[in-house]
């Protein structure tokens, strides 16, 4: 898993665990969330979206089990 920047007000790293389908993602505020059972066409629909933040916030964020790391 390698983190991918991410150009995004929102956002500043991304990265995905294809085997676990969990998809970690660092806000712009040095904040590191895990989504849990994320498919992979999700997540790779997220990564082609011209609008990151606004995907998390339609497609994942309240969708998926969380937790916090940092």
């Amino acid at each position: 898993m390698e983190n991918e920047k991410i150009d995004s007000s929102m956002i500043a790293f991304v990265s995905y665990k294809k085997n676990e389908q969990i998809l970690e993602v660092t806000f712009q505020n040095q904040t590191i969330y895990e989504y849990y059972k994320v498919p992979e066409e999700l997540y790779e629909q997220f990564m082609e979206a011209s609008s990151k933040g606004q995907f998390m916030n339609q497609h994942i964020i309240g969708n998926y089990e969380y937790a916090r790391k940092k």
